[in-house]
């Protein structure tokens, strides 16, 4: 990805899709690595997450929402951004159904959309002026910042505003 993003935009390219930090980790995360590592604390947790990170997430909603949620039932700990994504459009989308993806993106917004059979819509950042129109469906989209995505669902927003927006300023070959 780096050397495809070098290639379109130079060598004052900046990949916020990769993380590469500028400073050194923290001591005591290298310790706590080490201690794991002289512990022999070397096995993957269950692939939902382990029971104390899902008790953790319990308790900060609870805390933080106000929402009883149960750790063994309502949450799952993905390896990552890339892999929740892909699993949520999975579950969520059906094959024939339209995703709106705002600007900026994730960079696997588009082509996870696709492996579900959905087609993508970019809409960037500005959108009409207009009302709102509740008469019309939901409609599954993807907001993000360039270290990943939050998925939303927007009930209130015409689908014809964004699809205009998103014609009025994309070219064809971002369809």
């Amino acid at each position: 990805m780096a050397r495809r993003c070098r290639a379109a935009h130079g060598t004052d390219c900046v990949n916020l899709a990769q993380g590469f930090p500028d400073f050194a980790a923290p001591a005591a995360l290298k310790a706590a690595a080490v201690d794991a590592i002289q512990e022999d604390f070397n096995q993957y947790a269950i692939t939902w997450g382990s029971k104390g990170m899902r008790d953790a997430i319990a308790a900060k909603t609870s805390h933080f929402r106000g929402l009883a949620i149960d750790p063994e039932t309502e949450i799952t700990v993905c390896c990552g951004v890339t892999q929740a994504m892909l699993s949520s459009i999975l579950a969520l989308v059906d094959p024939g159904d339209v995703v709106i993806i705002f600007e900026p993106f994730y960079e696997h917004s588009g082509p996870d959309c696709i492996l579900s059979g959905a087609t993508p819509v970019w809409v960037p950042p500005a959108l009409p002026a207009g009302g709102s129109d509740p008469d019309h469906p939901a409609v599954p989209a993807m907001a993000g910042k360039a270290g990943g995505p939050a998925a939303l669902t927007i009930r209130d927003v015409r689908l014809d505003m964004l699809v205009a927006s998103a014609s009025a300023t994309t070219t064809t070959s971002r369809w």
